[in-house]
């Protein structure tokens, strides 16, 4: 690509993220519900190119029935998401949840077990402290847990998108290739 067109792709590339970092602030449960049929469709279109990879590799052994087991398990999740969005996002939020918790108890012990110094003690609390009130609330609330997923990365788009729009606007006039694509 030349330089113009580098422009053109970083201002496109910045805009899309710009829309689409505003509609997960404006739309936080519309681009959820998008989010987990596009990993439906995903997760089913995948799973069924490593089943037939699976079914139409060499002899039989462990790794071809390995992959034909990872692709219809795949299959059944793209399915179940499929039909129930819903209960895949509470899943989902339940699953950060405990992970959560698990790590801000694993803090706690690690806080008052370990030879460390006063001051990485108290952090260590504080991390657990932080995770367990994360966990708490994607625990109870585990819907609003969702849509403040959907603003950070709402939040993560817009920047992404404003970076590269004001990348695009200035960074191809030196004419030189930019580091990424």
């Amino acid at each position: 690509m030349d330089g113009t067109q580098q422009k053109w792709y970083y201002v496109l590339r910045g805009v899309i993220a710009l829309l689409f970092g505003i509609a997960a602030i404006v739309w936080p449960a519309v681009v959820l519900e998008f989010l987990v049929y596009f990993f439906g469709f995903f997760a089913i279109i995948i799973s069924a190119f490593a089943l037939i990879a699976g079914a139409t590799s060499g002899p039989s052994g462990s790794a071809k029935w390995s992959i034909i087991l990872l692709g219809l398990l795949g299959i059944l999740i793209g399915i179940l998401t499929l039909v129930s969005p819903y209960f895949f996002i509470v899943i989902i939020i339940y699953l950060i949840a405990f992970w959560a918790l698990i790590t801000g108890v694993g803090d706690f012990v690690a806080a008052f077990t370990a030879s460390a110094g006063m001051g990485m003690r108290l952090l260590l609390v504080l991390l657990g402290i932080v995770s367990l009130i994360f966990g708490g609330v994607l625990l109870f609330y585990p819907l609003l847990g969702a849509a403040t997923i959907v603003w950070v990365l709402g939040i993560y788009a817009i920047i992404f998108g404003i970076l590269g729009i004001l990348y695009g606007i200035t960074g191809g006039s030196t004419g030189r290739a930019p580091l990424a694509a």
